[in-house]
This record gives C-alpha cells, structure tokens and sequence, in this order.
C-alpha cells in the first residue's frame, strides 16, 4: 500500500445486555484507502489504541486489538477499544473507562503522573498494522463525551468512592450534635457515637503542666511545699535539705543526716593504675607508659620492649652488628637470634652439588665480562674461521651454510625469521617455502609511512596441459593487525612511472594490464583488470571501493582533457561501456550526467531523442517519474514550486520554452498533508515566454482563463460543446443474506439518466463480494455471500442526464 487515508465514521459505548450496566469498551469504525482509492483489504489486520491526556504527552491506557480479516471489506472496519489484549498499564483492575477519571491522579507511560481538571478531554492515538509494517492514523482524535457520559454511568452505580467501600463511611444522622465542653466519643464494639462531659483524674496526669490555668487550688506536700505559684523544694528523694552556710562555690553533700553547704574538696590526680603507682614524670609526645617493675612510667616503645610469649625475655638480641651476622626468627622460642650468613652450594642455582667457583681466566673459572658487557676479546679465539660480532678480517671469501643436505636459517628473538633450504629456495617468515623466493605476512610491523611487499614470479611456459593457474605476477601484502595500528595503509603494489625532462613525451603509463588471445580456442572471460574487494571476517571495512581513479594537477602546468574513465571502443555483439550486474545497487554522480552529449548543463541532459520508463515486474505497477521538492531537508511552504516539466523548442538562436506544466503548493503543508495546483501553460503566436491557460486547485475545481476557479469547472470565456452532463445523482439498494446464502442488490438510474458507474458498501468483514457490475445501461447490480446471517450490504450506482 501506498500513503494510506482513514476515515473515521463513529465512536461509539458498547455494554452488556444488563439493565444499568456499566460499558465495558468503545466502538471504533471507519474505512482505510490509499492515495489511489484502493481500500486495505488483507487478513491480519491489528490496530493499536493509546488513550493520551489532552496534550498527548502522557500515555494513559493502551491496548492492541485481535487480528481482523479486512478481505472483501472495502476497507471498512469495526474494533471494539476495550476488549484486546492491554499493554498499560499493567494493574488488572484499571479497566478502559478508569482513564477518563477526572477526580483522580492518573500515572503515565514510562513514568510521571497526570492532573486532570474537571473538564478534561482526552486523544485517542491509534496505528494499524497492514502486513507490512505500522501505520500511524494522524491527527490524534480528541475524545469528547461518549466515555465520560459512561464514566458518569459508572460513578452513578459504583460500590466505592476513590479505593474506599460502604464499610469506610458513617451516615451524618447517626453522629449526634455535641454541646459545649463536650467531646463525641466512639462506642465500641457497637460501632455509635456519644456525647461526653471530659472528666480528668490526678492518675492520669503525668509531666508538667505549664502556666497558672491548670486550676490546682490547696498546699503541696511531699519533697516540696508551699502552693502553686510559690513552690519550695525541701526536700531530695525524701532527705531534707538543710541550707544553713550556703555560698558561692559551696556543692551539696550528703552529711549522713541531710542535704547540706560543703566546700569542693575533690582533687584526684588518677594517681594510680590498678594499684601500682604512675610515675609523676611529666610525658612527652610519643611516650607510653610502660611498667619498669615497680611503677608506671613514661617512655618510649622501641624493640628493646618486645617481649617473647614463650620465654618472656627480649624478642630481639641487645646487639648483632657484625658483617657476617644477621637476625633469624625461631618460632619455637618466639624470638629473634644473632646468626652468622652461611649460605651453602647447593643453595645456589645452576651449580647444583659441583664445588665452589672462582671467577678468573683459568680452565673452570667464571669469566668475567669487560665494561660494554662482552667477553673479553682476549679470551675469544682466533678470527680465522669464525663470523664474529662487529665484523672480520679475512682476506678472503666467507663462506657460510651447511656442507650436507640440511637447511640454513636465520633466527632473531630465539624465533627463525629466514630460510634456505637444500634446494636453494628462500623463505622469509615461512620454513618451507615452495618457490625461489617465498614471503609470508610479518607479524607486528609499524611504520610511519606505508608497508608495501611486492611478489614477482615467471614460470617457463607449461608443456603439458595443467589444472593451475598460470600467473605471470603476484602482489600481496599483508599484516595480522593485532598488534599495531597501521595508519597509512596496506598497499599491495605501487607502481609510479615519472618523467623528469622537459622533452614531449607521447604517452606515461603507471600501470598497463591487457589479454590477448591469439589461440583458436574458446575463452570464457577475458579481463584486462579485475579487483575484488573481500571481508572475510568479522571486521568492518568504513569504504569498500573495488576501482579507484585520481586525476590531479599539482604543478604549474594543465591538464586538457582530464578523464577519470577512459572507455575508448567498445567492439562486440552486445556491447556496454559501463555494465552493473547487480540491480539493486545505485550509481552515484556528483557532477552533471550527459547522455548523447560530453557538455552536460543540467544534473541529467539527455541529447538524442527519446527517454524511455520501463517497468517489467509481475505485478500491477507502472513505471513512475517523480519530482520531489523540500527545503534543504525541511518542509515546504505555500506557494513553493515542486516541480515543472518544460517543452523547449529552437527559435534558430536558441531554446524557447512553449509550453508548461507546473505543481506548486496550494496551501499550508503539514504532516500527511500537502495541498498542491497544476498550472497548464502555453504560448501564442509572436510571444515567447509561455502563459498559464488552466489550473486544477487542491480542491478539484478546474479553471480556464482564471486564476482562482471557485466551483468545480470555472471558465472565464465562451464554452461550445456538443453535449453536458448535468446534475450528478448517486442512488443505492440494499439486502441482507442468510447464513450460508447470497443476496442480490439493483440500484437503478432514475428514468431519462445514465449510469456513469458504480460500487458497493459493506461493514461486515466476513462478507465475501460475489459480483459488483452493471447489470444495464441504467442500473448497477451487487451479489454479497457471508457464511453468517450477515446484512444489510449496499449497492451503489452514480447517475446522470445529458443535454
């Protein structure tokens, strides 16, 4: 389908069949078309209903409708909201008409909540599924009364107010008027209500009463006497206080009698710890204190005070200062000892149990190296005979290799980098190469530049026939890419042919690449060039490009005729300069393309005659030519031009445009809606620039000779014709079938009008259209077949009288 446009009928409450009952979901109807008038009509058809506040931020309710069968529809559907299978929320007891509550706060789709007014309305959001994809219905619709109304339905029989039931509240009549000073009292288990004088017990006062208004009257008695307003404290838990010698600085004690005046004569120092005395030596910062036997005194905590758990003397020894001496621990004695350092042969790696080694220059010393770190030239033998390192002295040839059948090899890093083998075959990167000289990929190569390898190879020609392939050349060159980023690249070859003289210069060819076949025998694909581009594995090429071409002028010179690709001659029964084998891959140009021209003035300019548009698929489609319009990717405005088509002819000096056909917007745009005019324009005799002669507005009128048409056809001149019609008149008939049975509908032109054409309508989707026809030059006649007792259908015929 193409842009698809729904109209919808009504909305409509659906309940049961219970007098009063409440509604239990909504009635969706309308029709589905494309842009060409054709109705949806496919199986599995689904619609998505989101019910959002009034601004359609916050989804409330949302739900996805059973598949329904839309052949033989027309396009016309019928969906109850309310009864598919709900998406949000979540909670099974919100039901469809809780999101038209306006009384409570309602949460949103993907978090946040929504306030309702009283008078809140709501959008109703909904999409289909076609088959192919989902399609959005837009504008959202605003919902009006029909769910409130059942909202109100609801609330008039409705068990709860908010979340609380009957049980939650009390009639006003039984809760009694109380007078003054009196408080309401519940009376349980009875579950009433009563009106009583407060009544206040000493008992149940407790804590202090503030102020004068409490209403005590008398003298008080117990620790304290006197009234109210003059209290005085005799007594402190039943003792009396006695404040004779009362003074500044004096505390109360305790005498043994009573409460009274006492000097503060407390002056303990902390004298002591556990009994033993504490040494009146002031500390210092870092001390502790530290029994010495007979007090507590201050110093500080070295080693000498660790003491072993086991013996309970010093941990560590009074001195072990000698050279040869160090400390050991014993955890037996949980202590330190003074041992000497003795350490023994077979205590040291590599000498195993052989006997003490002197470093010197006599047979079984260690030698010692000189300052860079080699051994003595001194001790190395004579240079006659032996490759040394930094070089010799021969004078003569050096020969080195094997004198038997083995290879030789080359290793650095303990890891052989280099063979030749017996047969003379040389590896690089591979043990057994198979050529003469045989390269394999170099592990963790980085270079600032590029790294390039080159291989080349010539075989004699074969002398007998070989299921090989014969190359004259191999380039490869390649890198595990693991271990270092190269940065400039892999470059397989690289050939550069330069010309440094100031003589003419016929031809300078950097590469050159030809088959010849000179054989009488059958070739199946001659290729003078061939590049592949492969991803073998699972990394990601940013640009496969399998021919790249650069012509640059770098110097202070030109370039004439600069071609990126030359194709010179073309010879065969089929021919093609450029071919792509593969059709669903576009070709890009970022210049002008000229077809029959090499001066191109436009994007495509076509010189030579005729553009053909072919379509060769099976299905119903044509071909299409589309003009498309926008504004640097941005909508489009009233009155811009989408797109024009010109008929251009010679005037012998150059091009003059003699007719027109022109779109351009007629109106303001928006989403799924773009109103546009065709403007016909034509030439007259002795001008030359094209006049508008008819327009078709976004309404449909047609005007000639005025540019603001405002009936269907408005001709500003005279109009001769041989025949009108006049007054379009559409008559319809209906049936309804049995189940398992057809009906048939005639609608019939009035007398004196002629059919013009005709349809049908029907809102059942299990309706099966058996014939929709003209059965007459004046009436059009519809045959519907439903496996249900299905009706009523409606044929249509559209009349009219001509005069």
């Amino acid at each position: 389908m193409k842009i698809l446009n729904v109209s919808v009928f009504f909305m409509s409450l659906v309940g049961t069949a219970t007098t009063f009952a409440v509604p239990g979901s909504l009635t969706y109807q309308g029709r589905i078309k494309n842009s060409d008038g054709l109705p949806l009509e496919v199986n599995g058809v689904r619609f998505e209903f989101s019910i959002t506040n009034p601004s359609g931020s916050c989804v409330l309710y949302k739900e996805i409708s059973s598949a329904i069968d839309m052949r033989n529809s027309s396009g016309v559907f019928d969906v109850p909201i309310g009864t598919g299978t709900k998406n949000y929320p979540v909670d099974p007891g919100f039901k469809l008409l809780n999101a038209f509550n306006n009384a409570v706060t309602l949460n949103c789709e993907g978090g946040g909540t929504y306030v309702p007014i009283a008078d809140d309305k709501r959008l109703l959001r909904v999409q289909f599924y076609d088959g192919t994809g989902w399609k959005l219905i837009s504008p959202d619709s605003e919902i009006r009364s029909v769910p409130f109304a059942g909202h109100a339905q609801y609330a008039e029989t409705a068990q709860k107010l908010g979340s609380n039931t009957v049980a939650d509240f009390i009639l006003k009549s039984s809760v009694p008027l109380c007078g003054a000073g009196e408080y309401l009292r519940h009376i349980a288990p009875a579950g009433t209500f009563q009106c009583t004088v407060p009544v206040v017990n000493g008992n149940d006062v407790s804590g202090n009463i503030s102020g004068s208004s409490a209403g005590f009257t008398g003298n008080l008695s117990g620790d304290v006497s006197g009234t109210q307003s003059a209290t005085s404290v005799d007594k402190i838990k039943g003792v009396a206080v006695n404040m004779t010698g009362i003074a500044s600085g004096k505390v109360l004690k305790y005498n043994g009698t009573n409460w009274a005046p006492a000097d503060d004569t407390d002056t303990n120092t902390d004298d002591k710890i556990r009994g033993v005395d504490v040494s009146a030596t002031t500390p210092v910062s870092g001390q502790v204190l530290v029994h010495n036997g007979s007090a507590w005194a201050p110093q500080y905590f070295g080693m000498g005070q660790l003491r072993s758990t086991v013996t309970g003397t010093a941990q560590v020894p009074a001195s072990c200062s000698t050279a040869d001496k160090t400390l050991t621990w014993n955890s037996i004695t949980d202590s330190f000892a003074c041992t000497t350092i003795a350490i023994a042969n077979t205590q040291v790696t590599g000498l195993g149990t052989a006997a003490t080694k002197n470093f010197g220059t006599s047979s079984g010393n260690l030698v010692e190296l000189d300052g860079t770190g080699r051994i003595p030239a001194s001790l190395l033998p004579a240079s006659s005979g032996n490759i040394l390192d930094g070089g010799n002295s021969t004078g003569a040839t050096v020969n080195v290799g094997t004198n038997d059948g083995q290879a030789l090899s080359f290793e650095t890093n303990n890891s052989a980098r280099m063979t030749i083998t017996s047969a003379g075959d040389i590896g690089i990167g591979t043990a057994s190469p198979g050529y003469r000289l045989q390269v394999n990929k170099t592990s963790n190569a980085t270079a600032a530049g590029n790294i390039a390898a080159s291989f080349n190879f010539t075989w004699a020609a074969p002398t007998s026939s070989s299921a090989s392939t014969f190359v004259g050349q191999y380039n490869g060159a390649e890198s595990d890419g693991t271990s270092a980023a190269i940065t400039g690249g892999i470059l397989a070859q690289i050939n550069y042919t330069h010309h440094n003289g100031s003589n003419a210069l016929d031809k300078l060819v950097g590469s050159w690449s030809g088959t010849y076949n000179k054989s009488s025998a059958t070739v199946g694909s001659s290729l003078a060039v061939q590049g592949e581009v492969n991803n073998d594995a699972s990394g990601i090429i940013s640009q496969a490009i399998g021919l790249h071409s650069r012509v640059r002028n770098n110097g202070s010179g030109s370039i004439t005729n600069a071609y990126g690709v030359y194709v010179d001659g073309v010879q065969g029964t089929n021919k093609w300069s450029i071919y792509t084998n593969d059709p669903t891959v576009p070709s890009y140009f970022a210049g002008y393309v000229g077809i029959g021209t090499n001066s191109p003035t436009a994007p495509l300019d076509v010189v030579g005659g005729s553009a053909y548009f072919t379509r060769s698929q099976n299905d119903a489609w044509g071909s299409n030519f589309v003009v498309r319009k926008d504004r640097a990717g941005a909508i489009v405005q009233n009155a811009d031009e989408v797109g024009y088509v010109n008929f251009a002819a010679h005037d012998g000096s150059t091009y003059r445009t003699g007719a027109s056909i022109a779109a351009l917007v007629d109106g303001v745009p928006g989403l799924n809606d773009m109103p546009t005019r065709l403007i016909f324009a034509t030439t007259s005799d002795g001008f030359n620039a094209p006049v508008e002669r008819m327009r078709i507005t976004s309404g449909g009128n047609v005007g000639i000779g005025t540019t603001a048409p405002t009936t269907t056809l408005d001709v500003n001149g005279t109009v001769k014709a041989t025949k009108f019609s006049v007054g379009p008149q559409t008559v319809t008939a209906t049936c309804s079938n049995t189940a398992g049975a057809s009906c048939m509908a005639t609608a019939t032109c009035p007398a004196g009008k002629t059919l013009l054409s005709g349809g049908y309508t029907t809102s059942w989707a299990a309706t099966r259209v058996i014939q929709s026809a003209p059965s007459s030059g004046s009436a059009w006649t519809c045959q519907f077949y439903g496996d249900g007792a299905l009706g009523p259908h409606t044929c249509h015929a559209l009349c009219a009288n001509f005069e």
